[in-house]
């Protein structure tokens, strides 16, 4: 390890056992988590678990109970129709931020309601 590395390790392990201290006081609540590689230090302040997957009748209970249609569905989420009639005929599956945001609309529906907006009709 050169110099540089071994200063940087040290205030990291520092750093670390300052914060573990602060949280076991009550004092902090986001404790920061380091990797430690071969060749690189990285520090993380977030662990972001990936989302899971959502099979055809997750994704179908999820819209009825948004009380939607599947155009309106598709149009919430920025997808095309037929990519949501693909996943509720278990044809294609959601994958990349299609499925983040599921995960949103499933456990905030509000958030994603809000984002429609009703025409006053005339």
């Amino acid at each position: 390890m050169a110099q540089d590395d071994e200063t940087t390790f040290a205030k990291l392990l520092l750093a670390g056992m300052r914060e573990a201290a602060a949280h076991a006081r009550g004092d902090l609540e986001v404790v920061r988590r380091t990797k430690i590689t071969r060749r690189l230090l990285r520090t993380d302040h977030l662990c972001v678990r990936r989302p899971g997957a959502f099979p055809q009748d997750r994704i179908r209970a999820l819209r009825d109970g948004l009380g939607v249609s599947q155009a309106v569905f598709a149009d919430l989420l920025n997808v095309s129709l037929s990519t949501v009639r693909a996943w509720e005929q278990g044809q294609r599956r959601p994958h990349g931020p299609s499925l983040r945001l599921l995960e949103v609309a499933e456990e905030e529906p509000t958030a994603l309601l809000g984002l429609a907006s009703l025409e006053a009709s005339a």
